[in-house]
């Protein structure tokens, strides 16, 4: 659950479901990102879901075989992506943290290989309406010995990266 509001006044939604003063009323993120309505295929991973075809020139075709309904970006905030909350009360830090996530993980992925250590564990458990990592869980990070190049051919004029 996400998005808690609780309600001031007396308040009766378009469906006829009312709130008296006191109660709270949450949006069903889990349901909302598992629904094949917003998210074609939702319970399948998809590594290049909310990624834009135009931008991914080296990446095989197949990769897009399925449509996103309305592109997005992880800092959207609408009906179908209440992660950074919804309205005027929505996250103001979402695009800072989003960057810095996507530095985060991204030196993660170039620079490491990692592993769980017990690949059976649970590895989460939830607390009210949330799902969290248990601070057990173990990941081995290894320092890759080998750079991963960002050169997708050797015309004339490209710039590679090693990484």
């Amino acid at each position: 659950m996400s998005v808690r509001r609780a309600a001031t006044q007396p308040f009766t939604f378009s469906d006829g479901t009312k709130l008296a003063v006191g109660d709270w009323a949450c949006t069903p993120v889990r349901a909302l990102m598992q629904s094949e309505r917003f998210y074609p295929q939702a319970l399948e991973f998809h590594g290049f879901r909310f990624a834009r075809p135009e931008d991914m020139h080296s990446t095989p075709s197949h990769a897009f075989a399925f449509k996103q309904p309305e592109p997005s970006k992880l800092v959207d905030v609408n009906h179908a992506w209440h992660v950074w909350g919804i309205g005027r009360m929505a996250c103001p830090g979402r695009y800072y943290a989003t960057a810095a996530m996507k530095v985060i993980i991204s030196q993660i992925i170039m620079n490491y290989d990692m592993k769980l250590i017990n690949a059976d564990a649970i590895r989460w458990f939830t607390w009210r309406s949330t799902m969290l990592p248990r601070k057990d869980t173990m990941v081995m990070f290894t320092p890759r010995t080998h750079t991963i190049s960002t050169c997708h051919g050797e015309e004339a004029g490209d710039v590679c990266h090693g990484l």
